[in-house]
């Protein structure tokens, strides 16, 4: 195989692992939303979710209003704030 033709199949194959991730990364989105919705209607929750990457962003709210989602300041009483180290440390403590 020539280094030209070589070359070539490299970039196929990065064209490849770049339309499974997005083709993976969309369905779970797809996914994520819906257990968002769920969550709202059996719960009568307001969700809001934010997903970003590469400079694309998609927002589910199940909520539209002006007021919708509110800021910081605005929410009482103080929000739990969840990060992925929380989510990580509450794993960790369940499974001891």
């Amino acid at each position: 195989m020539s280094e030209r033709q070589f070359k070539l199949v490299g970039v196929i194959e990065k064209s490849v692992n770049r339309q499974r991730t997005q083709r993976k990364l969309w369905k779970r989105k797809r996914t994520l939303v819906g257990k968002c919705d769920e969550t709202g209607r059996l719960y009568e929750a307001d969700i809001y979710l934010a997903v970003r990457r590469k400079g694309s962003c998609t927002i589910y709210t199940k909520f539209l209003g002006p007021s919708w989602p509110p800021r910081g300041d605005d929410v009482y009483p103080v929000p739990i704030i969840m990060t992925a180290e929380s989510l990580r440390q509450a794993s960790r403590k369940s499974d001891d």
